[in-house]
């Protein structure tokens, strides 16, 4: 094999495809959008498989959530009918909480603190509002240090070398976590050599505390109502409980309460006693154990990935059924060409290669590019695994396409050509 008739075999090959540029564009166009969204089903698969593990940790620990029915109206049958009242348009789900419910603000708001405060049960919450805290701290989010432990997330935590403050009583002083690609900075740092030295401290509040450490890449948490939450560009500033009522007010305070997590035994009746104040006429709350089986997220997502992978799986067959369609016009439309080929002493390796260049343009290069975007458009965690054994997969119908059209042109090329050898020489003399 010389290199010159490798770039004659690779010129006629971009020349064939050039000629029948249209086919090319085709079976492009439908193996990079298919393998598009494809991709971007791994995403709900790996979302769902994130979950999982989050709950099955969970799990262990006793953790309860709130699930609640939000309900439009309410009306009930005639008793003539024999029914008993119907809920009607209901929507089981975890709701935004009712701000006219009958209970005032205050009790409201107390009844979260003092869920939030009592030393002997372990709670934490992730505030879903912590963005606000100035262009120093982008993706800020406030958590208690209870949140570090119970989700684990500090067992892959790169410490700084900075120690956790504590204050006279021993408790925990405000102290940051930043994620591994956090841009979270020290407005009072000094550039060295005209950039900006590690961040070991953050301005929050007006106040600067100490960085303490840094997560690891791909860490995530499950905030209970929408799912994983992707913590590499997070700032997770970690506060006592009490030091909530001073940040926000009693309308916001509320709304932690539908991403507050309780652990042990009695999780359950402690954070549905808490709810309580909460319900309306249009709001009905329930505290439920946070586990898999119970989990109307994970099952929602679990329904909606398999759902996806079939129907877009279903749409990357239709793209292979175009390629070959593709190629079988394009072999039928150039077989004089090939013969032609042949005849002046062209080699069964260069009608392979010349075949395989239509073959990566139509489908391995769209078809990879395309998975590899989809699993990257939306946030969160990386579907690594799944990634790689479909380009695999692709990889592997092209070596099958491009083989199945050399064979069938192979014909065209007569018999295999021998090489002369020297006893082949000598007989014939």
């Amino acid at each position: 094999m010389s290199t010159r008739a490798l770039a004659v075999a690779l010129a006629d090959g971009l020349n064939d495809a050039a000629r029948f540029w249209p086919l090319i564009l085709g079976a492009f166009l439908h193996a990079v959008v298919s393998c598009l969204l494809l991709g971007l089903s791994f995403q709900q698969v790996s979302e769902a498989g994130e979950v999982s593990a989050h709950l099955h940790r969970w799990e262990q620990q006793g953790a309860a959530s709130l699930h609640g029915i939000y309900l439009a109206r309410v009306s009930a049958r005639p008793a003539a009918e024999g029914m008993t009242p119907t809920l009607q348009d209901g929507l089981d789900e975890t709701p935004v909480l009712d701000p006219e419910g009958e209970a005032g603000a205050a009790s409201r708001t107390a009844g979260l603190l003092s869920l939030l405060e009592d030393p002997q049960r372990l709670a934490y919450t992730m505030d879903p509002y912590g963005d606000r805290f100035g262009d120093d701290l982008p993706g800020a989010m406030v958590v208690t240090e209870d949140f570090l432990r119970a989700t684990g997330v500090d067992d892959s935590m790169t410490p700084t070398g900075a120690a956790v403050p504590r204050d006279s009583d021993g408790a925990p002083a405000p102290y940051a976590v930043l994620g591994s690609a956090s841009r979270a900075k020290d407005p009072h740092a000094l550039l060295v050599d005209g950039a900006p030295p590690p961040t070991t401290r953050v301005q929050f509040q007006g106040a600067m505390i100490p960085v303490v450490g840094r997560l690891a890449q791909g860490a995530t948490t499950l905030d209970p109502m929408m799912g994983s939450v992707p913590l590499d560009e997070a700032a997770l500033i970690v506060l006592p409980a009490a030091s909530l009522p001073g940040l926000y007010p009693a309308e916001e305070l509320e709304a932690l309460l539908l991403r507050t997590v309780v652990l042990g035994p009695d999780a359950v009746p402690v954070l549905d006693a808490s709810a309580r104040p909460f319900e309306s006429e249009r709001l009905l709350v329930a505290a439920q154990p946070l586990t898999a089986e119970s989990s109307g997220l994970l099952q929602s997502l679990t329904s909606s990935s398999r759902t996806l992978v079939l129907l877009f799986g279903s749409a990357v067959l239709g793209a292979v059924v175009s390629l070959f369609g593709a190629l079988g016009v394009l072999a039928r439309a150039l077989a004089p060409t090939w013969r032609i080929a042949a005849m002046v002493g062209a080699a069964r390796w260069q009608a392979a290669v010349r075949i395989a260049v239509p073959v990566l343009l139509a489908w391995v290069l769209p078809a990879g590019l395309g998975l590899l975007a989809g699993a990257a458009a939306v946030p969160g965690p990386s579907p690594t695994a799944l990634a790689a054994v479909a380009l695999a997969l692709v990889l592997g119908v092209g070596c099958w396409a491009a083989l199945s059209s050399w064979r069938a042109l192979a014909a065209t090329f007569g018999p295999r050509r021998r090489t002369p050898t020297r006893t082949t020489t000598k007989e014939a003399a």
